[in-house]
This record gives structure tokens, C-alpha cells and sequence, in this order.
């Protein structure tokens, strides 16, 4: 979205299917991921047409709040129960959440 005078859609992003719960960008700006229930989603969003980057499957729950870690290298999310995922954004593949995540 641009501000300018209002709001002006620049594109959409697709891939979830349900509500989306929680928005980040990454620490550069050139990524943007989005979470919703079972899943988060991460667009390279650095050119004119964003591309759809990663499908990071996994929580049996609702994502309330999702963050790239400092270095943009991982996607942590956070459900209702406090339980927090963590994945790595160039492959998708599950792993520890750490603890340099940016608020």
C-alpha cells in the first residue's frame, strides 16, 4: 500500500486461504509475510511483481503475531498459547525460534 492522499493498492498478494491474523516486513523491506491458521506465508516483495517465496506449514492454530529474526533469515510466528514456531525463509524448513527476532 502507498500512503499518498489515501490509500492506493500497488498489488495483491495470494497464497492463504483463510484470514489473515499477522503482517511483518523483513528488516530490509524486501520481504513480507503474512500468518493465518495453520500456516505463514512469505512474498519477496523487493520488485514491481512480488512473487510468492515460501509456504511455512506447520502450527495447528491460529498465528496471532509473526516476525523476521534481525538477519531476515527466519520467520518466527506466535499463537494464542504463547507456543512460537520458527522457520528458514529460503527453504521453508522448520527449526528453532531463537531469540533475536525483531518486535
Amino acid at each position: 500500500l502507498e500512503r499518498g492522499g489515501g490509500w492506493t493498492e500497488r498489488c495483491i498478494l495470494s497464497g492463504l486461504v483463510d484470514v489473515v491474523s499477522a503482517v511483518a516486513f523483513s528488516p530490509d523491506g524486501s520481504m513480507v509475510a503474512a500468518g493465518s491458521f495453520g500456516a505463514v506465508i512469505a512474498w519477496d516483495v523487493s520488485s514491481a511483481a512480488p512473487r510468492l517465496s515460501v509456504v511455512m506449514a506447520g502450527p495447528r492454530a491460529w498465528v496471532r503475531k509473526v516476525c523476521f529474526a534481525r538477519d531476515g533469515k527466519r520467520v518466527v510466528a506466535q499463537g494464542d498459547a504463547g507456543t512460537r514456531w520458527g522457520w528458514d525463509v529460503a527453504s521453508g524448513a522448520e527449526c528453532a525460534p531463537g531469540g533475536d527476532e525483531e518486535e
